[in-house]
């Protein structure tokens, strides 16, 4: 007896859609394992790591301490003024806040009363040679255009 595995036409067109189901699954990386990382998971903790008490007088915040009486050295504080007034960055610092103070009081100024007088005064010398008299004159002319104001 003879016997045949013939697929039919739905089998076939399966088929090679199954292989590459199952060939997605398998993967030839290596699994990857997580190095330990290099600083301790946790703060460290002990008799070491305690926090003194405050070192300032009267419990006051280090923040707001003057640097001469955090530094006391008296080279350290000699220096450090030194580099203070030398600063340019610090310098710059001081006058961009003096140029944004006069902005602000010229913006401000806008608030007041304007007052406005203007006036145009002009004088000439026309030579004898182009005189309609023949002699050398000074004209003199004043305009006076007005006052005004303004809120």
């Amino acid at each position: 007896m003879k016997t045949s595995f013939a697929f039919t036409r739905p089998a076939r067109t399966l088929a090679p859609l199954a292989l590459a189901a199952a060939l997605t699954g398998c993967s030839m990386a290596p699994k990857y394992d997580r190095p330990a990382a290099p600083i301790d998971t946790a703060y460290p903790s002990g008799a070491a790591y305690v926090e003194p008490a405050a070192a300032t007088p009267d419990d006051a915040i280090t923040a707001e301490i003057g640097w001469r009486d955090f530094f006391r050295d008296p080279l350290l504080q000699q220096l450090i003024g030194i580099s203070l007034e030398n600063n340019r960055d610090m310098r710059k610092a001081a006058l961009n806040v003096e140029a944004a103070q006069a902005l602000y009081r010229i913006q401000r100024a806008e608030m007041l009363p304007n007052l406005g007088v203007s006036a145009r005064g002009a004088s000439e010398r026309a030579p004898a040679d182009l005189s309609t008299t023949g002699q050398s004159d000074v004209l003199r002319r004043y305009d006076v255009a007005g006052v005004t104001a303004a809120w």
